[in-house]
């Protein structure tokens, strides 16, 4: 069984629409509640990225 190779079209594409919305306030509320279970604020490597599950977690 051999694999096919994806080739990208080169035809150009238009959009159709967009749409754009604000969450309703209990939405907002349910998707940012997150166990916060780190006391550290960033990661221990020098990247400086917030550390997962603490206070500046992205998802908070």
């Amino acid at each position: 069984m051999v694999k096919e190779q994806f080739r990208e079209t080169d035809a150009a594409r238009r959009i159709s629409h967009l749409e754009f919305g604000i969450f309703s306030p209990s939405h907002m509320q349910q998707n940012s509640q997150i166990q916060c279970v780190s006391k550290n604020l960033y990661t221990p490597e020098n990247a400086r990225k917030p550390a997962l599950f603490g206070v500046l977690d992205p998802q908070l």
